[in-house]
């Protein structure tokens, strides 16, 4: 279920698509930027919930001294 607001946005050229054709041929041509840095997270959230993403990535960050405020 989409908003009519929502639409609109994406409509206009704004947002993220919904489009499965523009979205799988983004996906077979791009390939994602990764850099070496001791702070990275790669978190997989197929099967997470929100909340538990936001909790691991929490953790990550007390893990490297950056305190949630």
């Amino acid at each position: 279920m989409i908003s009519q607001e929502r639409k609109d946005f994406i409509a206009g050229g704004k947002g993220m698509t919904l489009d499965t054709t523009v979205l799988q041929s983004i996906h077979t041509r791009m390939t994602i930027a990764k850099f070496r840095c001791s702070e990275l997270l790669e978190l997989d959230v197929t099967e997470l919930s929100a909340k538990e993403a936001a909790t691991r990535i929490l953790e990550h960050l007390r893990g490297i001294g950056i305190e949630h405020r």
